[in-house]
């Protein structure tokens, strides 16, 4: 009897946790109906991003989305995606490939900080212009990202 009330209790809770995402996601959906792809790059604009690397990490992280919907470069991994350490890892190691770039060391992940999905750009932004031979990954001028992005 009490066996059974401790895994009615664990359903109870997984429903409603899964309702609640629901609801998170529909909500969010709804707010950000008519952004996508194009609204990603644009509010991205400013920064020193490959147009590419804003591209694809865009298509890579809807395919691992559980319900597609509109993201922004703030959202957060762990809270949109349900995301890990271990799928942040493999969302940078396969995008690192995807690109070319130079696979990052358990030890160098450790010290990445990688929260937000613009934070997932910009780590594979320092890896590519690693491979290019910038010595710190960033760009010696400010307005070399609005030639990345008209390429």
């Amino acid at each position: 009897m009490e066996i059974a009330v401790l895994y009615g209790s664990l359903i109870l809770f997984c429903l409603l946790w899964v309702w609640r995402f629901d609801v998170r996601l529909r909500r969010l959906r709804a707010s950000r109906r008519g952004q996508g792809l194009n609204s990603f790059v644009n509010s991205l604009a400013h920064r020193d991003f490959d147009s590419d690397i804003l591209h694809e990490t865009y298509r890579y992280l809807q395919a691992q989305a559980i319900r597609e919907f509109p993201m922004a470069p703030g959202d957060r991994l762990r809270d949109l995606l349900a995301f890990g350490d271990e799928e942040i890892e493999d969302a940078l190691m396969s995008l690192a490939r995807h690109f070319n770039c130079e696979q990052p060391s358990t030890q160098a992940l450790k010290h990445e900080s990688i929260d937000t999905v613009e934070d997932l750009v910009r780590a594979l932004q320092r890896l590519r212009d690693r491979r290019r031979g910038s010595s710190d990954g960033f760009p010696k001028h400010p307005g070399a990202d609005h030639a990345r992005l008209s390429r």
